[in-house]
């Protein structure tokens, strides 16, 4: 497990391994165990003061001022503290004047008064450290990384927890496509491949052996050296925007720049999460990256090794967040006789080879600018009209509150609405069909890049503002004082898009109020004559193709007309309609 501590610095790249730690310069988070124990301490001072001022001097302002005092620090010491409400409440009253003269008691609240001043010092240290983002090793932490992860300024996208979702790497480089293409694939017939065979197999001798993690790493390292060239152990990451330093248990560098990054442990569920401290490892090195680098993302591999069992994952910046995926299964070292295991591991190391050495071969340097706009895809750069043209686009923001759509233009076209599509075929020729008709946005073509997601280029449909015109979906416009006197208009467009399905034998499969949307003014009144449009055809197609289903993963909240899996057929649409539209209509 690495180490890590604080640290300035002027210069970048890699730090060398050495084996003298780096001292301190701050508290440590873990002090608050030390704070609570000085303010305990206080406690005991302050109720001695009290009961002798109660006692001797029947001074109940003394006693008074010192038991909200007491009251004040005892709800802290019970609280979170990293609620900064809490600690600032704390250092208040720590710090009042305690102008108080009793006597007897003088020394004993000229201590008190010393006492909590220094007490107060240390929390205000908590403080500046608890407000600094964590060494790697710390980050490793659970309590750590939880409450980081909830922090949407400094949260690293890494699916911890499923809500720090960034854009699929293979949308953003092209090594993490290849990557992922080569692991589909099976082993060419050349002496690399040959050798990650050899390599896998070795893995699979070694690994499930009971291993300390410094020979774990040593092992794992001599194995693969053969195919990824020299492992640096215990390199140093830190930049200078930061004071947490931090270092990985091994490395592949070129030119100084990290390639693949990689944290071991001896066996699964032992130290940290070394996921997560190889994601604050890179984030933490990637800051002050050249900006030749930076606006090309700087990918690089992170491997996980944990006694047996090894993950490789991707890394990118994309301008804002650290972008971390995952771009294999975890793979088991261990024996096999089919062989099935190694060959997917060997795979695995093929795949990461290629990754590796396309990665080295960069010459940052050469690279055309590539202006980094954080949420939006890299590597698509046209789309492909149904007359076969290749048209350049070029991606302006995200769709708002949608995954994977994005607004997009191209010269001589109005502006343009990108939507990838997962794991389905999309009904293009049913949106041409009812776009026709004046009923859904005009489709331009398909966006294609080989072993990728593929985008369908259609007419943006803008939402209104204070001074145009624009489009809601039926679902929120049932919500407005204008829905009553346009709702037999809506009701005769209904029927229209129902006739033109079953005429065109072809079917939508989710048209529900929220897929269809109604052009209003900036007041929110339709305008005449009513405008329908329907979108998102992610599911429509040809009445009993094979393909044309309803998706294994239905939402059972919704009432459907059939079943997950099952064929979309022909009345399904004026059924979901039915079930639907009788209750908004007046």
């Amino acid at each position: 497990m690495s180490s890590s501590s604080s640290s300035s610095r002027t210069s970048k790249r890699v730090v060398a391994s050495s084996s003298e730690p780096r001292p301190a310069k701050r508290l440590k988070l873990n002090s608050w165990a030390q704070i609570t124990q000085h303010l305990t301490d206080l406690m005991e001072q302050a109720r001695g003061a009290s009961t002798l001022a109660r006692n001797l001097l029947q001074d109940t302002r003394i006693c008074d001022d010192l038991d909200l005092r007491l009251a004040t620090i005892n709800t802290a010491m019970t609280a979170d503290p990293t609620n900064q409400d809490t600690l600032e409440a704390l250092i208040a009253v720590l710090t009042q004047p305690l102008s108080l003269s009793g006597g007897h008691l003088d020394n004993y609240l000229l201590a008190f008064r010393a006492k909590t001043q220094d007490i107060a010092d240390l929390i205000q240290a908590y403080r500046r450290e608890a407000e600094l983002r964590p060494a790697p090793n710390e980050f490793a932490k659970r309590s750590t990384w939880t409450q980081w992860q909830d922090k949407d300024k400094d949260a690293i996208l890494c699916l911890r927890p499923a809500k720090r979702q960034g854009m699929l790497l293979t949308m953003m480089d092209d090594v993490f496509r290849t990557f992922k293409a080569q692991i589909r694939s099976n082993l060419p017939l050349e002496p690399q491949a040959s050798l990650a065979l050899r390599v896998a197999n070795e893995l699979c001798r070694e690994m499930p052996q009971s291993l300390a993690e410094t020979d774990r790493r040593r092992k794992f390292s001599k194995t693969t050296e053969p195919m990824f060239g020299t492992w640096t152990h215990e390199a140093g990451v830190e930049s200078i925007l930061e004071e947490h330093s931090g270092r990985v248990d091994a490395c592949v560098l070129s030119n100084g720049l990290i390639v693949i990054l990689r944290e071991d442990r001896s066996d699964l569920g032992e130290g940290n999460d070394p996921h997560m401290q190889a994601c604050r490892a890179y984030q933490l090195d990637v800051q002050d990256l050249a900006e030749n680098v930076k606006m090309h993302g700087a990918p690089r591999f992170i491997l996980t090794v944990q006694g047996p069992l090894l993950s490789i994952y991707g890394a990118f910046w994309d301008g804002r967040s650290v972008l971390v995926e995952p771009l294999t299964a975890t793979l088991h070292m261990l024996p096999d006789l089919s062989q099935d295991r190694t060959t997917e591991l060997a795979k695995a190391l093929y795949a990461l080879w290629q990754g590796a050495e396309q990665l080295k071969s960069r010459n940052y340097d050469s690279l055309p600018a590539s202006p980094m706009h954080p949420g939006l895809p890299r590597v698509y750069k046209s789309f492909k009209t149904s007359e076969q043209k290749e048209v350049p686009i070029t991606f302006t923001r995200p769709h708002p509150g949608t995954p994977l759509m994005f607004i997009a233009t191209s010269a001589g076209y109005p502006d343009l609405l990108a939507k990838f599509a997962v794991n389905h075929p999309y009904g293009a020729d049913v949106q041409t069909l009812l776009h026709k008709a004046g009923l859904a946005p005009r489709y331009y073509g398909r966006i294609e890049h080989d072993g990728n997601l593929t985008g369908h280029v259609m007419d943006y449909l803008p939402p209104p503002s204070e001074d145009s015109s624009g489009w809601i979906t039926l679902h929120d416009f049932a919500k407005e004082k204008d829905f009553r006197r346009a709702s037999e208009s809506i009701g005769n467009a209904l029927d229209t898009i129902i006739s033109l399905l079953r005429e065109g034998n072809v079917v939508h499969g989710d048209l529900r109020s929220n897929n269809i949307m109604i052009r209003v003014n900036s007041k929110r009144f339709a305008e005449e004559p009513v405008s329908l449009h329907v979108v998102d055809f992610d599911w429509a197609g040809k009445a009993g193709d094979s393909d044309v289903r309803y998706p294994l993963t239905l939402n059972s909240q919704i009432v459907w007309p059939g079943e997950s899996g099952s064929p979309i057929l022909q009345d399904h649409d004026d059924k979901m309609v039915k079930l639907w539209w009788p209750k908004l209509a007046p």
